[in-house]
């Protein structure tokens, strides 16, 4: 899990240095860094992700948290879009994901579950 997370990490970070018009191995040249010193800076990181992401999945599970249709539908309708009014739409566009979108609105009940059940002093 760690290496899939780290290569993960590793493919968004190159990415993101191409965006900004360089590439990998220019990246390593400035910074004097080779492929294995990266993946090794991305390790800890990854290893928290996963911790986090598992720390997420049993939240849901011991509250029975769950995205509805109604949420979905709910969500539809923020956005104010021309072409996606309905659920079926949604599924039916190139530039949406239904299974995306239930996550961050999972994601989303679990940031509210925490925050409701904090107790700050």
């Amino acid at each position: 899990m760690i290496e899939q997370e780290v290569n993960m990490s590793l493919m968004q970070f190159e990415y993101t240095i191409r965006q900004q018009g360089m590439d990998l191995n220019q990246y390593m040249q400035i910074t004097n860094k080779t492929q294995d010193d990266l993946r090794n800076d991305l390790q800890d990181n990854s290893k928290n992700k996963i911790h986090l992401r598992k720390i997420i999945e049993s939240i849901i599970e011991k509250e029975k948290l769950e995205v509805s249709d109604g949420d979905i539908s709910k969500e539809i309708e923020s956005w104010n879009d021309e072409k996606i009014k309905t659920i079926d739409d949604l599924t039916s566009s190139k530039n949406h994901n239904l299974d995306a979108l239930k996550n961050n609105l999972l994601d989303k009940k679990v940031r509210e579950f925490l925050t409701n059940s904090a107790k700050i002093k």
